[in-house]
Parts: structure tokens; sequence; C-alpha cells
């Protein structure tokens, strides 16, 4: 006889296979294309403006089908992301130069945009827990991860990732999803103010980080490590994070902000510090930590917030997305002018601005809150 947890856990084969598959073909392509850009001719500031424009479209992208997965349904969205990002992730070897690679990175953007919101709203849904169900997006970045440094082929890896999102697709047509249908308007600012403090931070902290991903694995070779070890140090982080996050949804989402916050401000002194790959080995599990925490803090800070999931999930990629797009171009200017160290100096800047704002926008909710309280005991 099959028990409520068994079954529970047996529902969420499919959903967990889909974030896995998705997120290997996302790690693949993502660690290869600063290397592919640089051997179609971009400089670093180039490199700032392919990274832009994949962020820029998946903003729209997140926004639009975050409040659509809502509003008309979550199936169709699942399945149409996937099947034309299969598509747009497997043709970007076919570019000739750099330009029409901006072009072709961004519409496999829009793409990736598309499925995100509906696949977490209904994981969370089956479940009411998020650690365990995106753990296995992390497992989908370090087997992508490696195979990056394995195939190492351009037309290898990208075709690696189209598959992927394939067999992504392929479990979603055999999986029953009840869609939710609720009126939310496009935009939503009950949704926006309830969730302010976290889209912020979550935006201050990646705004950093994505100036320093878009040339990282660049600096990584610059402190001598060669394309295989550059997917491990990727690898490295991403198998850190699937056994990272497992346990983290027992904890207050607020608590396991802040010290996802704190965790990455270490990372990124850590990394402007570094004098070889070697020493960046221990930082990858510190950037695990730091990231498992932030992420399902905010994941669940959103989802618990209201029943408008796929919207404030949306919104929370869409502050991810804008930070693709603010990061890399700060980022590749940087790099331009100062060198690559100077963006993890950026990066710590940011992420200390971050932490500031959220643990000061928490305490001056909770005096609102006890002022209130207090305003009331006295009328009784």
């Amino acid at each position: 006889m099959v028990t409520e947890q068994e079954a529970s856990e047996i529902s969420m084969l499919k959903p967990n296979a889909i974030m896995f598959f998705a997120n290997v073909s996302i790690a693949t392509s993502f660690i290869i294309i600063p290397l592919f850009a640089k051997d179609l001719g971009a400089s670093d500031t180039m490199l700032g403006i392919i990274g832009a424009g994949y962020g820029l479209a998946l903003l729209v992208s997140s926004y639009i089908f975050g409040w659509a997965a809502d509003v008309t349904g979550r199936r169709v969205l699942l399945l149409a992301g996937l099947l034309s990002s299969a598509v747009m992730f497997s043709v970007q070897f076919l570019v000739p130069n750099a330009t029409v690679l901006g072009i072709t990175w961004s519409l496999a953007g829009f793409c990736g945009g598309i499925y995100p919101q509906a696949l977490i709203a209904y994981g969370y849904e089956l479940r009411k827990k998020l650690g365990k169900f995106v753990s296995y997006g992390s497992l989908g970045w370090g087997l992508g991860n490696l195979m990056a440094g394995i195939l190492a082929i351009y037309w290898e890896v990208f075709l690696f990732a189209g598959l992927f999102f394939f067999l992504g697709f392929i479990v979603a047509l055999r999986m029953p999803i009840s869609d939710v249908k609720l009126k939310v308007p496009l935009f939503p600012k009950h949704v926006i103010k309830r969730n302010i403090s976290i889209y912020i931070a979550f935006f201050m902290r990646h705004t950093g980080a994505y100036a320093t991903w878009i040339i990282f694995p660049l600096f990584l070779s610059q402190l001598g490590a060669s394309e295989f070890w550059i997917g491990i140090l990727y690898a490295l982080n991403s198998f850190g994070q699937f056994f990272m996050m497992r346990p983290l949804d027992r904890f207050k989402s607020t608590s396991l902000v802040i010290a996802g916050l704190s965790f990455s401000a270490l990372t990124f002194a850590l990394y402007f510090l570094a004098q070889n790959f070697w020493q960046t080995i221990p930082m990858q599990l510190v950037l695990a930590l730091s990231w498992s925490l932030l992420y399902i803090g905010s994941l669940k800070f959103v989802a618990e917030s209201g029943v408008e999931r796929g919207t404030s999930v949306g919104l929370l990629n869409l502050t991810l997305s804008l930070s693709t797009v603010v990061g890399p171009l700060i980022g590749g200017v940087i790099s331009q002018i100062w060198g690559y160290r100077y963006t993890m100096l950026f990066a710590l800047v940011m992420v200390l601005a971050g932490l500031v704002f959220f643990t000061l926008y928490l305490r001056h909710n909770k005096n609102n809150t006890q002022e209130s309280q207090n305003k009331k005991n006295e009328k009784l």
C-alpha cells in the first residue's frame, strides 16, 4: 500500500525530471557562450551586450508568461516553452558572427522564459515545498557544466542542450496539469508591493553576480584553468547546491535570504583575492551555499505570500532577468577598463547594499506592524 508521502514523491517525479533536463540544457550552453562569442570576435564590451540581450529577452518573457501562468493556464506554456527552447538552443552553433549571436541568443532567452513560472508554481502546489524540487535544477546545472567541459566542441554542446530540452518536452506531454485560472491584472501592484523587499535585494545581488558571470570563465582561464577545469569548477558549485538545497524548507524564508546575501558577499570577496584557480575550488562551495540559501529563501518568500504564485515567481525571475541585462553591461565595461578582478569588487558592493536594504526594510515593516498593533490595542 502506497503511503501519502510516497504518493507525493511519485507525483513529483515528472516535474523533477523536467527541472533537471531544462537546467542541463541551460548550464551546458551558458558556460560556453562567453568562449564561443570570443572565438567569433566579440570584445569584452560586445560580450556584455550579448549577455544583456539574453537577459532583456528573458525579462520580457518572464513577466508576460509569469502573469499568463496564473491567468490562461500552465500546460500550454510549459509545452511551448520547452519545445521552442529545444529549437533555439540547438541552432546557436550555426551563427556566423558575434552580432548574429547577440540576436539568436536573445531569442533563446525569450524562449527560456516561457516555462519556468508555470513549472515552479505547479511543483510548489503539488507538495508546498521547494527545496528538493529546485535542487534538481542544480543537479541539472552540475551535469550541464560537466558536459560543457567534456564535449568542448561548440556544435556538440548546443545540440546536446537542445536534446535535453526536448526530453523535458516529452515528459511534460505525459504530465497531468490542472490549470489554475485567476484574475490577476497585467500590472499586479499588490503583488509587487507585497514582495518589493525581496525583489530589490535579489536584483542588487544578481546585478553584481551577472557582472561577474559574463566574464567568469575568462577570469578562471586567466588564473590558469583549462576548459575542462572550468567545467569542473562550475559543476562543483551546482552539485553542492543539489545537496544544500534539500533540507532548507524547514527554515524561515527571511532568515534564508539574509544568510544567502551574507555568504554571497563572502564569495565575491574571496574571488577578488584569488591568485590561482586552485584557490577557487573551496570558493565554489561557499558560492553553492550562498545561492542555495538565497534562492530557496526568495522562492519561499514569494510563494507563501499569496495565491498568485505564477505572477510572483515571474516577477522574481523578472528581477533576475533585469540583472542579466544590467550586470553584463557593467561587467563588460569594468573588465575592459580595469580588468576581470574588479568586477568581483563591484559584485561585493552590490551584495552588501542588497543586504543592508533587505534588513532595514524588514525592521521598518516590523516596527510599523508593532505600532499598528499598539494603536489597535489602545482603541480596545
